[in-house]
């Protein structure tokens, strides 16, 4: 396509100045149970499927992206709900080891960690089981002043947050909050998210300052496939200023009203594909806090998130 800038430009507002934390991050936090197979369960039968590895760690859309951007040098926090079990400790462990502010995560005392189990296949595929506590679910008193919404640039939401809080009301709440303390607001889309609560979750992105999102779930929030500058368009018209469409191995796209321009991944072994947006998400909004170009924080974007697939 033709553009009007050389490539897509946005920039943070005049007089933005630097805040303690890059990214503040709301949405699932849960412990994890990494699972590599030779291959995944077909129907039906009694076979068995050999285990290449297993790890324990740390996962959830909002804890990912806390922890990759840690890892990669930003300033992050978690906003989160997690018990005070065996399993909920060695989490906040993890995260504190990352460098994670968790000052937002709240702690519900005779509660354990919810928890996710992977299996992931040789060619980066995985399927997801969990075990989520209903007593684990955000409530607005969640969002008292231990919540460093002032003290954070980006207030990024997980796609899968409102599944996670158990009611929008609180995402609204929150969103809201980080507003009137001056965050500038991202969003991931989730694709249960998505395919379950699309007019939920256009809403949230129309809030938001950048979004992000993969193949399916543009699909599913536009009803446009198959065209990825059309898909990009149409979320621009929920008024974002910014849409990255994630494309996986084919790299991104980082689209603004005036130009569109695709960013390729960097090689690499893949092991897996966990985590690998969470990834992205983080390194970018790293990047725009501290004062790259959107072009420049895609690129860390797109490095970090190959990264986590080696």
């Amino acid at each position: 396509m033709t553009s009007v800038a050389a490539e897509p430009a946005w920039s943070l507002p005049p007089g933005t100045v630097p805040r303690r934390l890059d990214v503040l991050a709301m949405g699932s936090f849960l412990a994890e149970q990494v699972i590599h197979v030779e291959r995944h369960p077909g129907s039906g039968g009694q076979g068995s499927i050999p285990i290449r590895s297993m790890a324990a760690s740390t996962g959830g859309g909002a804890a990912n992206v806390a922890v990759h951007a840690a890892r990669g040098g930003g300033r992050t926090g978690l906003l989160a709900v997690t018990g005070d079990g065996p399993r909920s400790r060695a989490a906040l462990a993890r995260m504190a080891d990352a460098g994670v502010d968790t000052r937002g995560v709240a702690v519900r005392a005779g509660h354990d960690a919810d928890l996710l189990v992977l299996l992931a296949d040789p060619a980066g595929d995985w399927t997801a089981m969990e075990q989520l506590d209903p007593a684990l679910r955000f409530g607005t008193g969640d969002l008292g002043p231990a919540v460093p919404f002032a003290e954070a640039t980006w207030f990024h939401v997980d796609g899968y947050a409102h599944h996670t809080a158990g009611t929008q009301a609180v995402v609204d709440e929150a969103v809201a909050r980080a507003r009137a303390a001056g965050c500038l607001v991202s969003v991931d889309a989730a694709v249960p998210s998505a395919l379950a609560d699309p007019a939920y979750l256009r809403s949230l992105i129309a809030r938001a300052d950048i979004a992000f999102a993969n193949r399916t779930e543009a699909a599913a929030l536009t009803g446009v496939a198959d065209d990825d500058d059309a898909v990009a368009g149409a979320l621009l018209a929920l008024g974002l200023a910014v849409i990255v469409l994630k494309l996986g191995a084919e790299g991104s796209l980082v689209a603004t009203a005036s130009a569109r321009e695709r960013v390729p991944a960097v090689p690499v072994q893949v092991v897996d594909t966990l985590a690998a947006g969470d990834a992205y998400v983080g390194a970018t909004l790293v990047g725009l806090a501290r004062g790259s170009t959107l072009m420049e924080a895609a690129r860390l974007g797109a490095a970090a998130g190959s990264r986590a697939c080696a």
